[in-house]
């Protein structure tokens, strides 16, 4: 109890060390006595990005509780299951992260008819499978997790609820990898708009809603349309995070994009050169001879910086990358 409250105060490191001690304390045997130890040992090593430690603690936890045959179909088993599941998706052992998700959903499943927390537990499951999902690009599959997801905490926290927009909003970004653009505008406005009336137009949720929204139109090429949109987002973003902010980054690339794609080219360069200067980032003036069309220097410039960025974080075929 004394760990849990130091970790609710963020102070990590400290519940970390009571913890290991009550741990060693008890001959580093995993017993049932010793398990909510584990389990919370675990815990903490993952919020210190120890994964592969957590991971360990977790495997240590599970032949604790298979030493009882009658906590097999258990909730707090099922629960470990989804926090292993999670901490390897996070080490990229997918296969083995799937299998957990899986085993975790069905015994959620099982336990449905007489618990209705269990419907929450399935629907935090999923989305956590449709995470998984995404991340190897099989967006079909994820489509119909983040589906059962938002539709679980639909009925049961209500369409408002942060959970309840944030699996509609990744319900909609699975729709758009797919090219299903109209279901996922839908979903994107609807999204947007509770963000707009519970946190206001200018809060960062609402503007990161109205980003996704700007992108999906954008994709579909009704390029004004979205160009007045990543205005309103670069606004608001300039306001609330400052220019030199990544959102913000983003935001003007994309912005400078549709303009280019409008046939605006001076106009986007005078947007990027305006920002530039006043972030106090220089760039190399260039000054083309009679072969050269390298007019844009700024526009040059923020896009090969991105695209550094994208090459140090990202996948080669990421789309973010491909895009860049």
């Amino acid at each position: 109890q004394v760990a849990e409250a130091l970790v609710h105060g963020g102070k990590y490191l400290q519940a970390h060390d009571l913890l290991n001690k009550a741990f060693h304390d008890s001959h580093d045997k995993a017993d049932l006595e010793t398990i909510p130890i584990v389990l919370a040992l675990a815990g903490v090593l993952a919020k210190l990005d120890r994964q592969t430690d957590a991971e360990k603690c977790y495997e240590t936890a599970l032949k604790g509780y298979a030493m009882r045959k009658d906590l097999v179909q258990s909730r707090d088993i099922h629960l470990m299951y989804e926090h292993l599941a999670e901490t390897k998706r996070y080490l990229g052992k997918h296969a083995e992260a799937e299998s957990l998700y899986l085993a975790a959903h069905r015994g959620y499943e099982a336990e449905c008819p007489y618990d209705e927390d269990s419907t929450l537990d399935m629907s935090r499951t999923a989305g956590g499978l449709a995470n998984l999902f995404r991340t190897l690009g099989r967006y079909e599959e994820a489509e119909k997790s983040y589906r059962e997801a938002w539709q679980g905490y639909k009925k049961y926290l209500g369409s408002d609820h942060p959970q309840t927009t944030t699996m509609l909003t990744n319900l909609a970004i699975s729709c758009r990898n797919q090219g299903k653009f109209e279901d996922a505008e839908m979903y994107l406005e609807e999204s947007w708009k509770i963000f707009q009336q519970n946190l206001g137009p200018d809060h960062p949720d609402s503007l990161r809603a109205l980003m996704n929204l700007s992108i999906c139109i954008d994709k579909q090429g009704r390029y004004k349309e979205s160009e007045i949109k990543y205005r309103e987002v670069l606004t608001g973003r300039e306001k609330k995070l400052g220019l030199n902010h990544p959102y913000t980054r983003r935001t003007i690339e994309r912005l400078a994009h549709m303009l280019w794609m409008q046939g605006h080219h001076d106009q986007a360069e005078k947007l990027v050169r305006r920002i530039l200067n006043q972030i106090g980032m220089t760039y190399h003036e260039h000054h083309p001879g009679p072969h050269s069309r390298n007019t844009y220097p700024a526009l040059i410039y923020l896009y090969t910086e991105a695209r550094k960025r994208d090459q140090s974080k990202l996948a080669p075929d990421h789309v973010d990358a491909l895009e860049t």
